[in-house]
């Protein structure tokens, strides 16, 4: 498995790189095969945070460089699905207790995330409704684990 991680890692630094320089659409490509990979093999990597990080570092990779090519409703798309894969992780009962609180752990990135994209281009439905699944999560499991509540909304 460790080829496939440094296999990700190099997608990752090459749109980080590419997307520094202003080749948007050689990030993009990077970046969206990023995506692809770390979400067809999350169930294979060694350690759950380290897949599910790779999942949301993918994607606001991706949002980042659709926003920089104006494609906002694909980069809200693209934090949105993020977001989404934290919270089906989060109430996955198969998974274990502790993979569930990494996944509502690394919700409060893809929420900061979702919040920032509001601010900078206005509050939309599909991420309120996302961040408020999320804070139910949060309010569920996170006690348990000693955790702060999720913040809510813009408004």
């Amino acid at each position: 498995m460790v080829d496939v991680e440094q296999y990700w890692h190099q997608l990752m630094q090459q749109g980080t790189v590419l997307l520094e320089h202003d080749d948007v659409v050689g990030a993009l490509v990077s970046f969206e095969q990023a995506c692809i990979l770390a979400r067809s093999l999350a169930d294979r990597w060694d350690d759950i945070d380290d897949a599910l990080a790779a999942v949301v570092a993918s994607h606001l990779g991706f949002s980042e460089a659709l926003e920089r090519a104006w494609r906002i409703d694909d980069a809200a798309c693209a934090l949105c699905e993020a977001h989404g894969v934290l919270l089906q992780a989060s109430r996955d009962a198969t998974l274990t207790p502790p993979a569930r609180l990494c996944a509502l752990r690394h919700l409060r990135g893809t929420t900061a995330a979702l919040l920032r994209f509001q601010l900078s281009h206005g509050v939309r439905a599909d991420m309120e409704s996302g961040m408020h699944e999320a804070w139910n999560c949060a309010a569920q499991l996170a006690p348990a684990a000693g955790m702060q509540p999720l913040p809510m909304t813009l408004h």
